[in-house]
């Protein structure tokens, strides 16, 4: 973008005549909030300033909306102010020189204090408050940034080699500047501009000393008032500069930016406003104080009477209503007109456009769009709804945007009035989401009227035809619940009677499904009134709100009576967890006796978190086979098999303690036999260990176990083969896969014969001892079946002829046929196919086969299997 671009001229519109009375904008200290936000004042202590009768002298902070109206007073006792500005979401900061920043709401209510021992022993002298950063000027003129202000941290610029105070200084947005912090400032030796690592000139080699700075509103030009009044403009990317503007012989009073167009330029008696072409004066009184207070695409501009707005002349107004218009705007609203006087000339007028009726009516909409007076917005209106009716139907025109404009204006025209005294232009209001108009109306208590344009708009989205914008998805509904919930909130805190706000708040939500009752609550039970925030909670629908309110107020029981119903496992662990943690063990483990139902959830809950707790459980209710169960399965406190046969012994002690009915009594004695075989197991895995200690072999190699103690009983049996195959020794020419111990034990602990046969599969085919495999099969009947042989087989590699045997004995021809293919048996792969006419099957093999006498013998076998269907 070229500064020096043609462009219209700025325009000035009074907005209020200011409410207010007795101020004097020059005895202030001020700060204005962007987006047509509030304007805040404070006495500037380095004034002498007459204090009129009936006044108090305590300093204030007053709060004021655009229209002059007190929106609150905050009093002020604390020495010492530096400077006040305005953070995001319309957050009042007031910076101390001790280094003490507090932070208050619009309506005065104070929330973050920050206070900072190096700013404290540096002392503030000057600082310059952004939207999400406040950047400070030290005593011993170094620059510190302070950002995010609910978790202050501070950073420091490089050192700025100054030796006195800067003549000016300017931060920049680090939202508009790649999230980097740079300030801008000027001493008597030029311009330099500061970063965390480097300070270096700007322009290269100046020797400007600016009195004022000034940037645009994205950063791209720097304004500056030379110490000789004169006006610098530079490009901040290139160091560019443009035409040096002379004006007069005294400094101005104010400068900044109108969005990246204009400079206005403020001295008693007349605002100037320096466009790259000439130069526009306002005339304002001669002792007239003005605060600038710059907006994304325009100026508003304060004085001590009135609210006025300074902006470039929007092209589509010019287009329409300059003497020498001829666009097709301006010839629909001279159509427009002639309609409504009757005349013909109407027609002359559409016929003129026809062509570009569309381009027609988007300028009336737009020039409407820009205007502030309801009377021009009105015609502009009719004139695009006149041009509208002749555009064709199927011309493919989006006739939505007419009704979209229509809504936006009403909504305006609304936050405008100077009850409300937002002056939000068209661009500003829609170049965010519409929950941010919402949030501002609700930051001002003002919920009846966001909560009628939140339903306003949401009707008029769903109804409204065609996409808001093209190209576009339609926006989100306004959440109409949260304007609800932020009403029922301060309700809360102004009311005292806790039956009738029940109520009332209940019939304000009824027609809001799915409004959060746990938010409000939340504040009564902040305000110290339970029993409100216990009622409003049994309207809440959604357990998950209800869960940690009932427990930060205490209503433990409760709050687990909810978990339950919710069926939520994750909702119900989070709860056990933290109730754990914040009760004694008695109280915690009490919450169960009454609550039986619960008890499966705890128990869940301990044997994955906690369970000791779930132990202590047990011995308080005498659940013996319970507290067995558990000693027998958790993990041992000591290592090798003495730890783990006590922790058994204790479980058996426990399962002979038994339980009162018979059932209990049969599971007690069962657990019990099984823990008796169990402490059996550990004793002989323990002699395992003792007996390869002694025969000096080497646990953990050759495929024996690290240790027999702990192992399972078809690993026990699997190590029991190697053990004896190591115990024999490789001289003795024994094959591994044969152990009498293995069988002893196989038999002496009741081991299934399955397991048994797939162990000693396993082993034969890990140490490919096929006979043995062959004398396994002769001996007794196959419980596992001859499939598990041959996969077997295939996994350890075996010979094909070894694994042919086993593929006869497949009772599926179909497996026979599969399986014969995989080890290359071709000639009885097709046999077992045609056995099992499975025309598929031959077809899946034929495709396969590489062997081509038998490719002939599938070819026939399928020629013949179709001739046959």
């Amino acid at each position: 973008m070229d500064w020096r671009a043609s462009m219209p001229r700025p325009g000035r519109l009074d907005l209020y005549s200011l409410q207010w009375d007795n101020i004097r904008l020059q005895d202030y200290k001020s700060a204005v909030a962007p987006f047509g936000g509030p304007i805040a004042l404070v006495r500037d202590d380095t004034k002498l300033v007459s204090i009129n009768k009936g006044t108090s002298g305590r300093r204030r902070i007053m709060i004021y909306s655009s229209s002059g109206q007190l929106l609150r007073e905050i009093p002020d006792d604390k020495p010492k102010l530096v400077s006040i500005g305005w953070l995001e979401d319309e957050r009042l900061a007031c910076v101390y020189e001790d280094g003490i920043i507090r932070i208050y709401n619009i309506l005065g209510a104070q929330g973050d204090f920050v206070s900072f021992n190096t700013l404290r022993d540096k002392r503030i002298i000057d600082c310059q408050i952004l939207p999400t950063v406040i950047v400070v000027l030290t005593s011993e003129l170094d620059f510190i940034v302070v950002s995010s202000m609910h978790a202050p941290r501070m950073s420091a610029l490089a050192k700025t080699g100054l030796t006195s105070r800067p003549t000016s200084w300017l931060a920049l947005d680090p939202r508009k500047n790649s999230n980097s912090f740079e300030v801008f400032f000027s001493d008597a030796n030029g311009i330099q501009r500061l970063t965390r690592s480097s300070s270096v000139a700007f322009p290269p080699n100046n020797t400007i000393c600016a009195t004022r700075m000034a940037i645009t509103v994205d950063l791209s030009y720097l304004a500056l008032v030379h110490s000789t009044n004169q006006l610098h403009i530079f490009n901040t990317q290139t160091g560019k500069s443009f035409d040096q503007f002379l004006y007069r012989s005294e400094a101005p009073t104010a400068m900044s930016w109108c969005s990246n167009h204009v400079v206005l330029l403020h001295w008693p008696g007349e605002l100037l406003c320096v466009t790259p072409d000439e130069q526009h004066s306002f005339p304002c009184l001669p002792d007239e104080h003005l605060v600038l207070a710059p907006e994304p695409d325009s100026m508003r501009v304060f004085s001590s009477t009135n609210c006025s707005l300074v902006q470039m002349v929007p092209k589509s107004v010019e287009s329409i209503f300059s003497l020498l218009a001829s666009s097709p705007a301006s010839s629909l609203y001279e159509a427009f007109r002639a309609f409504e006087n009757k005349s013909p000339d109407a027609d002359t007028y559409l016929r003129r456009i026809k062509h570009v009726l569309k381009e027609a009516v988007d300028g009336c909409l737009a020039a409407a769009s820009e205007q502030f007076c309801p009377r021009s917005q009105a015609q502009l209106l009719k004139a695009a709804s006149f041009g509208k009716c002749f555009i064709d139907a199927a011309s493919g025109y989006d006739h939505g945007q007419f009704g979209r404009m229509c809504n936006w204006l009403r909504v305006l025209k609304a936050v405008r009035h100077h009850s409300v005294g937002i002056p939000m232009t068209y661009f500003q209001v829609t170049s965010r989401p519409a929950d941010e108009l919402i949030r501002m109306l609700t930051r001002r208590h003002m919920h009846l009227l966001a909560l009628r344009i939140a339903q306003f708009l949401n009707h008029a989205e769903a109804t409204m035809p065609g996409p808001a914008v093209a190209g576009k998805a339609p926006a989100a509904p306004i959440r109409v619940d949260q304007i609800l919930v932020d009403w029922a909130r301060e309700k809360v805190r102004q009311s005292t009677n806790d039956e009738e706000l029940c109520w009332l708040i209940r019939e304000k939500f009824r027609s809001c499904p799915g409004v959060a009752y746990a938010d409000v609550a939340d504040m009564a039970f902040q305000t110290k009134r339970e029993r409100l925030a216990e009622n409003l909670l049994e309207f809440e629908p959604h357990p998950g709100r209800q869960v940690p309110l009932l427990l930060k107020m205490g209503k433990n029981e409760k709050a687990l009576q909810r978990a339950i119903e919710s069926g939520d496992p994750d909702m119900i662990n989070e709860l056990l967890g933290e109730m754990s943690e914040n009760m004694s063990p008695t109280e915690f483990l009490a919450l169960f006796k009454s609550n039986p139902a619960a008890v499966p959830l705890l128990e869940s809950f301990c044997l994955k978190y906690n369970r000791s707790l779930l132990r202590s459980f047990y011995y308080q209710y005498d659940r013996h086979v319970s507290v067995g169960s558990l000693l027998a399965l958790q993990k041992p406190a000591g290592e090798g098999a003495e730890a783990r046969i006590k922790d058994l012994k204790a479980a058996f002690d426990q399962f002979q303690l038994g339980g009162d009915s018979p059932a209990l009594r049969s599971t007690a004695d069962a657990l019990a036999g099984f823990t008796q075989d169990e402490i059996k197991l550990q004793r002989f895995q323990q002699d395992l260990d003792l007996l390869a200690i002694k025969k000096k072999l080497s646990l953990g190699v050759d495929r024996l176990p690290a240790t027999f103690v702990g192992l399972t009983y078809a690993d026990t049996l699997r190590g029991l083969f190697f053990l004896d195959h190591a115990l024999a020794g490789a001289s003795s020419g024994a094959q591994l896969g044969t152990s009498e111990r293995a069988f002893d034990f196989f038999r002496q602990y009741k081991i299934p014969d399955r397991q048994y046969w797939w162990v000693k599969l396993d082993v034969c085919c890990l140490a490919r001892n096929w006979p043995e495999l062959e004398r396994m099969v002769g001996s007794a009947k196959n419980p596992i079946g001859f499939q598990a042989f041959v996969d077997g087989l295939l996994a350890g590699e075996a010979p094909p002829s070894e694994v042919a045997k086993y593929v006869k004995r497949l009772p599926a021809a179909a497996d026979r046929a599969r399986y014969f293919s995989r080890i290359m048996y071709w000639k009885e792969a097709h046999a077992a196919a045609v056995e099992a006419k499975d025309l598929a099957l031959l077809e899946e093999l034929r495709a396969a086969c590489r062997d081509r006498e038998v490719v002939v013998s599938f070819d026939r076998s399928i020629s013949q299997m179709q001739s046959r269907r």
